[in-house]
């Protein structure tokens, strides 16, 4: 198996994207892939449900290429991202999910953007994209 993108790790398997860091928010200690220059315009790749960050293995490498900081981290209830108490209710709705990505980004630093597309495919398998704007902090 062969893989263009620089750190991916090609096994028997699939590519892996590695190393992870990981970064504690309030609620999480969230884990995610980071590749691209520190000064580069930030592209956050998140993945649905059942999917993980290895949806994005072939895409960023073109992102990088374009000088693209790209992070792509484990959203809550996938992979080694772990909620810091056991007891926090889980949710996978998208408030709950915005709200962990503006987390991540107060970690990292980076400064919160005003809005982001959400792809989907619908039962007759056309592709939407969708404008959302979360509140600002």
């Amino acid at each position: 198996m062969r893989s263009d993108n620089p750190g991916a790790v090609v096994s028997g398997a699939l590519p892996r994207l590695e190393p992870l860091r990981s970064v504690r928010t309030d609620a999480l200690e969230v884990a995610y892939f980071e590749a691209g220059p520190s000064d580069g315009e930030v592209e956050h790749l998140l993945h649905g449900s059942p999917y993980d960050i290895h949806s994005y293995v072939d895409v960023i490498p073109c992102l990088v290429e374009a000088g693209h900081r790209v992070i792509t981290p484990y959203l809550r209830g996938h992979g080694p991202t772990r909620f810091l108490d056991s007891t926090a209710p889980r949710s996978g709705q998208q408030a709950a999910i915005s709200t962990d990505v503006v987390a991540l980004m107060d970690a990292l630093e980076i400064p919160v953007l005003a809005t982001w597309y959400i792809c989907s495919k619908n039962q007759e398998g056309n592709k939407h994209a969708r404008t959302i704007s979360p509140p600002v902090w």
